[in-house]
């Protein structure tokens, strides 16, 4: 039986973003101890990312990465939508919107401001 299209041209993505020559810097840490996340970050709060969850999707990771979500980037909170989901954070120049799913993807070491 012949495969399907979109079976026959997966392929596994690798942790690595062919943009920057860099690996995506996931964190080792399992779900249960890891370090603090983007969800977690209130308004005007500001954090570096540290890296991403081990069992984060690498697909996102590797979109996250082209929206500028790097380790070593500082992020800050700008809003928090009623229900705590979208969050409003700044990136570098940029101001983007992010599910709160996603951003639990997202591992920060919290700033002081």
């Amino acid at each position: 039986m012949s495969q399907s299209p979109r079976e026959e041209w997966a392929v596994d993505v690798l942790p690595f973003s062919t943009a920057t020559g860099r690996t995506l810097g996931r964190s080792t840490a399992s779900s249960k101890d890891r370090a603090t996340c983007l969800d977690s970050i209130r308004p005007g709060g500001t954090a570096r990312i540290a890296g991403f969850s081990a069992d984060a999707d690498p697909v996102l990771c590797q979109r996250l990465q082209d929206l500028g979500f790097h380790p070593g980037a500082e992020v800050s909170c700008l809003r928090v939508a009623p229900l705590g989901c979208p969050l409003m954070l700044r990136v570098g120049n940029a101001d983007l919107c992010l599910r709160k799913q996603q951003a639990r993807s997202i591992q920060i070491d919290l700033v002081a401001s």
